[in-house]
């Protein structure tokens, strides 16, 4: 049987937030929290990526945490495989870094719950610890580490 992509999250332009990405069965359904931002409006696209890597690496108390919470407060069903940070600009979509508490997600797995969607998809950053990211099959089998604290 083969999996069902499914996308469950508004993606407003000039928006930035989080993503997970769950498994339920055989449903790999992409969730996320994405926020308007005015930090966001009136900057390029490129400034706009810079803006959020800065609030993803933040000590202060100005930080992506702060704008739209952290991924453990995303409402979702099934078992979440990963996390990332997002930006939504001008028909563009950023993924940056990955989930501290879920791990990395998989930036075909998110193309594929964005079927249909006119965003052109850039990702950065999104491999754990520097590891090589795993072919879409092998990440969507993967044992789910979910909760770590």
């Amino acid at each position: 049987m083969k999996n069902k992509f499914v996308n469950r999250c508004e993606l407003p332009n000039n928006s930035l937030g989080k993503f997970i990405l769950c498994r339920d069965e055989l449903d790999i359904t992409l969730y996320g929290r994405m926020e308007l931002h005015p930090g966001v409006e009136n900057k390029s696209y490129d400034k706009a990526k810079k803006f959020l890597i800065l609030l993803t690496t933040s000590l202060s108390d100005f930080s992506i945490d702060s704008i739209v919470g952290n991924h453990k407060e995303i409402s979702h069903q099934g078992e979440v495989l990963g996390g990332t940070q997002a930006l939504v600009k001008d028909g563009q979509l950023f993924l940056y870094g990955s989930s501290t508490t879920y791990g990395e997600i998989h930036p075909e797995a998110v193309e594929r719950c964005l079927h249909g969607k006119d965003l052109r998809i850039e990702s950065l950053g999104l491999t754990f610890f520097g590891n090589e990211l795993l072919p879409l099959e092998q990440y969507l089998s993967q044992e789910v580490r979910n909760d770590k604290d």
